[in-house]
């Protein structure tokens, strides 16, 4: 990552979060939130750390999407508050993507 800022340009990192990482998820997923957790505190330790080298971290934290982990929870849309209520696609944080790379 270093090296590619050399030349006076920027870098992105962009990681991919969870909600679960924020607050317990009723599905059993024990390893799935705490990885999520720990990989948002990861990015904001090497945001500070790399800030000065022009090197963005960031982390979209994402809500529910269809997966095969989320296939049985379809009905989550009615039990959480869900501001568009439906699950997300992919083209719904592709634009959040394009602009951290682009802004990097």
């Amino acid at each position: 990552m270093e090296a590619s800022t050399e030349d006076g340009s920027r870098a992105s990192v962009i990681n991919m979060g969870s909600v679960t990482g924020e607050s317990v998820a009723h599905l059993e997923i024990f390893a799935y939130g705490p990885s999520k957790a720990a990989l948002e505190n990861l990015s904001r330790m090497l945001a500070n750390r790399f800030a000065a080298k022009k090197i963005n971290v960031n982390t979209i934290t994402a809500g529910w999407f269809h997966t095969d982990m989320t296939k049985e929870s379809q009905q989550i849309t009615s039990n959480q508050k869900i501001p568009t209520g439906r699950f997300a696609c992919g083209s719904d944080i592709a634009g959040m993507c394009l602009f951290w790379f682009q802004s990097g």
